[in-house]
């Protein structure tokens, strides 16, 4: 990635699908949106606007932090691992 165009392409790209497996996460555990907004304000995130937030959440579009995708995550039984790699893929 030569370029913060590209740099930026790829990140949303795999923001999307990052919220994509999320949301696949919810559905296989039967989940509402109101069901995640519970258990995210529960884990001590302020979700104003409840499901609502949840909605837009799954639409993406947005640049979420990492307080919020792992509140995401734990609300839906998951677990979000993050490692980086180098170029030479160590």
């Amino acid at each position: 990635m030569g370029n913060r165009g590209e740099l930026g392409v790829y990140n949303a790209r795999q923001q999307v699908k990052l919220v994509k497996q999320l949301r696949d996460a919810r559905k296989r555990q039967g989940l509402t949106s109101g069901d995640v907004a519970k258990r995210m304000q529960r884990d001590g995130l302020v979700v104003a606007s409840g499901s609502e937030f949840v909605r837009e959440f799954e639409a993406g579009g947005m640049n979420y932090s990492m307080a919020v995708l792992r509140s995401y995550a734990k609300a839906v039984g998951a677990k979000l691992e993050l490692k980086a790699v180098t170029s030479e893929g160590t």
